[in-house]
């Protein structure tokens, strides 16, 4: 039971593309989030975001991008990040989409580290420099900065992930999601359920899964050991397949 179903209390979920989580669930996957949003109470605005927010006589008034005007008690925004490079300039640290880093957090000036949104680093797991904001990489890369200061060399080896609970139920996207048209989905209205799967060449990259976090371990030893997948992967859209099937390589 939500809260807009408990205290009455009209709300609304808007976001900026076509659907809930755009850039990590498919056309299905945004299907299963509307269905889900609309099943706890909530309105839906897709396409959209807040352009204005106005004091009203005991509400704010909200105006949209699309002109449109909506009445709330209170808004809760969560936009993205701006990663704050600008003062680095001339000082010999590598700025790319963030601060380059190599496997230690280690900057090109020796003895310089980042750690968290901000680096940029080599993610041994991907042979490739990646950028990760959210709160878990944070901490972990954070503990490891901390570390390598003190004289350690310890290089990060870690499946990036992210979870979250949203609608009363558990979201994760593990690893390289959304970077490769490759990926297979599929969605079980009944439980209620959804996973996605990114591929590259024989190997799962990154995966999302909702509502399913008794095959996360597995998926994400899937992930990091980049097992050969072969003729599993033309059975992967549907729900008769059990991912625990595909042996650990």
């Amino acid at each position: 039971l939500s809260l807009c179903d408990a205290w009455k209390i009209p709300a609304r979920v808007m976001f900026r593309g076509p659907h809930f989580f755009h850039r990590l669930v498919g056309p299905e996957g945004g299907e299963f989030m509307k269905r889900l949003i609309a099943s706890r109470g909530f309105g839906i605005a897709s396409s959209d975001e807040v352009a204005d927010a106005a004091e009203g006589d005991g509400f704010l008034r909200i105006t949209t991008s699309q002109f449109v005007m909506y009445d709330h008690d209170a808004v809760f925004l969560s936009v993205g990040l701006r990663r704050n490079t600008d003062f680095l300039a001339g000082s010999g640290v590598e700025i790319g989409e963030g601060i380059k880093t190599d496997e230690y957090l280690e900057t090109a000036v020796p003895g310089v580290f980042a750690a968290g949104d901000v680096a940029e680093f080599y993610d041994v797991l991907f042979g490739k420099r990646r950028i990760v904001g959210n709160w878990t990489n944070a901490f972990l890369q954070g503990k490891l900065a901390g570390l390598n200061m003190t004289g350690e060399r310890l290089a990060l080896r870690a499946l990036s992930s992210y979870s979250t609970t949203h609608f009363g139920v558990p979201i994760a996207a593990l690893g390289e999601c959304g970077v490769s048209g490759d990926s297979a989905e599929r969605v079980d209205f009944a439980k209620n359920t959804y996973e996605r799967y990114f591929f590259e060449g024989n190997a799962i990259v990154g995966a999302v899964i909702i509502n399913r976090n008794s095959v996360r371990p597995h998926v994400s030893r899937l992930i990091e050991t980049r097992t050969p997948i072969g003729s599993f992967r033309d059975r992967m859209s549907s729900f008769s397949f059990d991912i625990m099937e595909i042996p650990i390589v």
